[in-house]
This record gives structure tokens, C-alpha cells and sequence, in this order.
């Protein structure tokens, strides 16, 4: 339904959405004509499934997102441990060869 508003305007347009309930397309088309108006109708049902599916969305990609994120922390964390494992392996080693001296 986005999409295809977002197709039909342009930097002029000033967009109105309404949820209405209608026997006939008459009285709203009646109503708008003195304006230079273009009328989608959406089922209801149907934009209702799209921002529900739209929700779900959101919520995977923001626990993808979550994951990434710990697994990346994770990934830096291991990469400064491994770090600071060959720093103190080389200042021990440095200081087992100035014992030797």
C-alpha cells in the first residue's frame, strides 16, 4: 500500500489517509472532486496483515541485528584477549631472557 502511494505523489503532493467505511465509492469520489485528488482504496484486512507482517519484520531484523552485534563484541573481545595473551607471552619472554643475563 506504501509503495504504491509513494508512486503517485511527488514533492508537491500532500498525501491524506483515511480509514473509511463505504457502500458505494460515490460519496467520498463526490467529495473530492473539486480537488485534484487521486483516490486509492485498501481493503482494510489487507493493510492490516501488511503492518502486522511489517512488525514481524521489524522485530526479526532487529534481533538479526542484536546477534550481529553480540557476535561482533564477541569477535573483538576474542581479538583483544589473543592480543593480550602475545603481549604478556613476549614481556614474559623478555623478562625470562634479562633473568638469564
Amino acid at each position: 500500500m506504501i509503495e504504491q502511494i509513494i508512486a503517485k505523489i511527488d514533492n508537491d503532493s500532500v498525501v491524506l489517509v483515511g480509514l473509511t467505511s463505504e457502500e458505494t465509492d460515490d460519496m467520498l469520489d463526490a467529495r473530492l472532486s473539486k480537488y485534484k485528488a487521486t483516490i486509492m482504496r485498501f481493503d482494510a484486512a489487507v493493510v492490516a496483515h501488511e503492518v502486522d507482517s511489517a512488525r514481524r519484520m521489524q522485530i526479526e531484523m532487529q534481533r538479526q541485528a542484536r546477534e550481529e552485534l553480540r557476535k561482533q563484541k564477541s569477535d573483538e573481545f576474542k581479538s583483544k584477549i589473543e592480543e593480550q595473551r602475545s603481549k604478556m607471552k613476549a614481556q614474559f619472554e623478555e623478562f625470562k631472557t634479562k633473568l638469564k643475563k
